[in-house]
């Protein structure tokens, strides 16, 4: 494993021209405005460092942690995220469009005014973080869970907009959509505590106070069709 210090940003962008920057470890560091592109980042450790206006492009991120770092303007395309975490983070006015989250977590950070477009998001966690004010989009949520818990002073999705979107057998707890509007999105053997206050609009799989009820879907082989093209990826 090779760790990178306060000095050697130098050092990491010389190694990330290699196409593959693997098994290392990043520390205090800042890597502002940084941009990544058809690269592969695996197996990294990055804490503690400034990663404000970080871009990556057709790319990948392979069982890597980010670790109490800021990564404001954050912006990720066609690009998939594995098996990683982002842990304290602040992802405030982040980009993530045209890519996938794969059995990764988002724990205990903020995503104010953030953006996902044309996202899938499949067997993957979202706890205690807090994305006011953002706009999700044209995504898709398969196998996944969305947490508040009890104390930790974070509102979730709280006056966030979503659109043209799916959930398919998430779990919910604590309300983490409280207070915001959905349109034109549809819940499919989705449990637990979505969300009260709701503004809701051409949505299908939702009851009063976020409760879930049956409701047979109009055209079920496009449906299916839909949901087995995005599983397969």
């Amino acid at each position: 494993m090779s760790f990178f210090g306060k000095a050697n940003r130098i050092l990491i962008e010389e190694e990330l021209k290699k196409g593959i920057f693997s098994d290392n470890h990043i520390a205090d560091c800042d890597l502002s405005s940084l941009n990544i592109e058809n690269n592969i980042i695996e197996k990294t450790r990055i804490e503690n460092s400034i990663i404000n206006d970080f871009h990556i492009i057709n790319s990948s991120i392979n069982e890597d942690v980010f670790f109490q770092c800021s990564l404001m303007r954050f912006s990720i395309l066609n690009s998939n995220i594995i098996q990683s975490r982002f842990e304290g983070i602040n992802l405030i006015k982040s980009e993530w469009k045209n890519s996938v989250i794969d059995n990764s977590g988002i724990i205990q950070s903020c995503m104010q005014r953030c953006n996902f477009d044309h996202l899938i998001v499949k067997k993957s966690f979202f706890s205690d973080f807090e994305a006011l004010k953002s706009n999700i989009n044209n995504s898709i949520f398969i196998h996944s869970s969305f947490e508040i818990n009890y104390g930790s002073g974070m509102n979730g999705f709280g006056d966030s907009e979503f659109k043209n979107t799916i959930f398919y057998n998430c779990n919910f707890s604590g309300f983490p959509l409280r207070g915001a509007s959905v349109n034109n999105c549809t819940f499919i053997y989705c449990r637990g505590e979505i969300g009260d206050e709701i503004n809701l609009n051409m949505t299908a799989g939702l009851g009063l106070r976020g409760n879930i009820i049956p409701k047979s879907l109009y055209n079920e082989e496009k449906a299916i069709e839909l949901l087995s093209k995005y599983k397969e990826k």
